[in-house]
């Protein structure tokens, strides 16, 4: 897929598994933009920015791209753990204040991608 890229494409609750989504042009808006920080041939390492707030969201959008998350029981292949991690989250509290957290990266994502620790580091 593309290095660099912003998915719109509106999700839907699937009519046969209430519990999950998916790209649906009746859908709600669901807005990400991602780019790729590092890639091993086999797997890539994307930063995703969710412009829109859908629920599964991340998933949906890269299962609909054909590069389903690792680990992704619902909407990839079942296997490990699922390899998603919010390195920094931004909310706005009452009275519009804005707060940022962020995590450190899991081992699982540095050892699989050395060469990305600088760029994780600065996203």
């Amino acid at each position: 897929k593309e290095p660099r890229a912003t998915v719109d494409v509106p999700i839907a609750r699937h009519p046969s598994a209430p519990s999950t989504f998916r790209a649906d042009s009746k859908g709600k808006e669901a807005i990400t933009e991602y780019h790729t920080l590092a890639t091993n041939g086999q797997h890539s390492l994307l930063a995703l920015q969710p412009h829109t707030g859908r629920t599964h969201q991340l998933r949906v959008h890269l299962a609909h791209l054909g590069t389903p998350i690792i680990g992704d029981r619902v909407y990839g292949k079942a296997g490990g753990r699922l390899l998603l991690h919010a390195y920094r989250l931004e909310v706005t509290t009452i009275p519009e204040q804005r707060h940022s957290f962020t995590a450190p990266i899991p081992a699982e994502f540095t050892a699989q991608f050395p060469e990305a620790t600088h760029d994780i580091a600065h996203i």
